[in-house]
C-alpha cells in the first residue's frame, strides 16, 4: 500500500506542475496584441521649421498677390488680389509658424488700416464735392482726410514689418516646444527576454 502512495501523489501533482511551467508571457511567438504598435514617424522624428522661410513667406506672398493684382487692376480679380495681398498676405509667415493668434491680430490691424484709408477717401471726396478748400485757385484735400489715409497706410506698413519679425519669433517658439526635455513611458516587448515591459525614453 505504501508503495502506491508515491506514484499516486506523482499522478495527482503532474497537472499542477505542467500548468505551472506554462507562462503565456514567455511564448516563443508572441501574438500581435502583445507587441505594441511602434509610434508613427511624425512622433519619432521632428523637423524644425526655418525662420528664413517664415520671413520669406511674409514678404513673398503679399508681394506676389499685389503684383498679380496690379496686372489685372482694371478687373474685379485684380482688386481682389491686391486687397488679399495687403490684408492677408503678410500673415503667411505666422501661418507657417502655426501661431494663429498672431495671424488674427495681424489681419485685424491691417483690415482696420484699410478701413481708415477708405474713410479718409470718402471724407476727402465729400469735402471735394461739397466743402472744397481752395489754395492758389486749386482744390486741395483737408487735414482729416489726409490724416485718415496716412494713418491707415501707416498701420498696414507697421503690421507688415511687425509680422516679418514676429513670424521668426513664432518659429523659435514652435521649435522650442518640441526641443524641451520630456520623459516618455510606453509598453513594449523585449524579444531577447521573451517578455513584455516598459520602455523609458528621455528626450532633450
Amino acid at each position: 500500500m505504501k508503495s502506491l502512495i508515491i506514484p499516486f501523489l506523482f499522478l495527482l501533482l503532474l497537472p499542477e506542475v505542467t500548468v505551472a511551467q506554462y507562462n503565456p508571457l514567455t511564448e516563443e511567438n508572441p501574438s500581435i496584441s502583445q507587441i505594441p504598435t511602434p509610434p508613427s514617424e511624425d512622433v519619432i522624428y521632428f523637423k524644425p521649421k526655418s525662420e528664413k522661410t517664415a520671413k520669406m513667406l511674409t514678404v513673398a506672398v503679399p508681394s506676389a498677390a499685389i503684383l498679380i493684382g496690379s496686372v489685372f487692376r482694371k478687373s474685379d480679380f485684380g482688386f481682389t488680389m491686391i486687397a488679399t495681398g495687403v490684408v492677408f498676405g503678410p500673415s503667411a509667415g505666422n501661418v507657417y509658424a502655426e501661431n494663429f493668434e498672431s495671424v488674427v491680430k495681424g489681419i485685424s490691424l491691417r483690415a482696420g488700416g484699410v478701413g481708415l484709408m477708405a474713410v479718409g477717401v470718402y471724407v476727402g471726396l465729400f469735402e471735394f464735392m461739397f466743402a472744397a478748400h481752395f489754395k492758389d485757385g486749386e482744390r486741395s484735400m483737408g487735414f482729416w482726410p489726409k490724416a485718415l489715409i496716412f494713418g491707415g497706410a501707416g498701420a498696414i506698413l507697421y503690421s507688415w514689418v511687425f509680422d516679418y519679425f514676429k513670424s521668426a519669433e513664432n518659429v523659435r517658439e514652435y521649435n522650442g516646444e518640441y526641443e524641451k526635455p520630456f520623459l516618455t513611458l510606453s509598453p513594449t516587448y523585449f524579444p531577447k527576454e521573451k517578455a513584455p515591459g516598459i520602455s523609458v525614453s528621455l528626450s532633450f
